[in-house]
């Protein structure tokens, strides 16, 4: 029979293993808002910079399309200005800071070792419930790292192959998750970057050498 010592170790274990899956979701949480933060500034700067050079090149370039380029002018102008409220809404500098003190939170309660199973489970809630909840990729990504940790393939992953360096909660967790859909989220989001990125350098030059050319055949 399990003793009372043994059953106190084990629920320990569990939940600094819970701990552990947790504070790794916080971590792709907070790398992803930086991520956000940081290509929303990029785009806002590098789209108002675009702004600026379409409104001046019709002076230089004969063959510049000055109705079509009003007309995208004021189109992005706009979008930009939306983006702008949605981004200054979204206050990602303020959610990166709640989540680094919840991530030094959680790694100096992993520290702990004399802790109690009850203040490891107290303070463990306390962190959880005053800080937002991981989104599904955040925790697509937790899992793929923690195979990745235990030393297994991309394959492993994808497949949920039965390894024995893989326990049984990261299994289930794993078989929790849609893979496919999240691959191809991450292709769609390349893609979108992509996008963005080249968009402004086509059509600036779009409008610049081929527009009226176009019009005129």
């Amino acid at each position: 029979m399990e003793s009372v010592q043994e059953k106190l170790e084990y629920d320990i274990l569990k939940y600094r293993n819970i701990c552990s899956i947790t504070l790794e979701n916080y971590i792709y949480m907070k790398k992803r808002l930086e991520f956000k933060d940081n290509f929303s500034k990029f785009v806002l700067t590098y789209y108002s910079i675009f702004l600026i050079i379409l409104g001046i090149t019709g002076t230089y370039i004969k063959t510049f399309d000055k109705n079509l380029g009003e007309y995208v002018g004021i189109l992005f102008s706009v979008v930009l200005l939306a983006y702008s409220l949605i981004n200054s809404n979204a206050k990602y500098e303020v959610r990166i800071f709640n989540i680094e003190k919840s991530i030094n939170t959680l790694k100096t309660l992993k520290r702990n070792e004399e802790i109690s199973l009850e203040n490891f489970k107290e303070e463990y809630d306390r962190v959880v419930n005053n800080t937002e909840m991981r989104s599904d990729r955040d925790f697509y990504k937790t899992i793929k790292s923690l195979y990745r940790k235990k030393g297994e393939g991309l394959l492993v992953f994808i497949y949920n192959l039965d390894v024995k360096e893989v326990n049984g909660d990261i299994k289930k967790h794993r078989a929790d998750l849609n893979v496919s859909y999240h691959m191809l989220f991450n292709l769609f989001e390349r893609f979108l970057i992509l996008l963005i990125t080249i968009c402004p350098i086509i059509l600036l030059i779009y409008i610049s050498f081929y527009s009226n050319v176009t019009t005129k055949t």
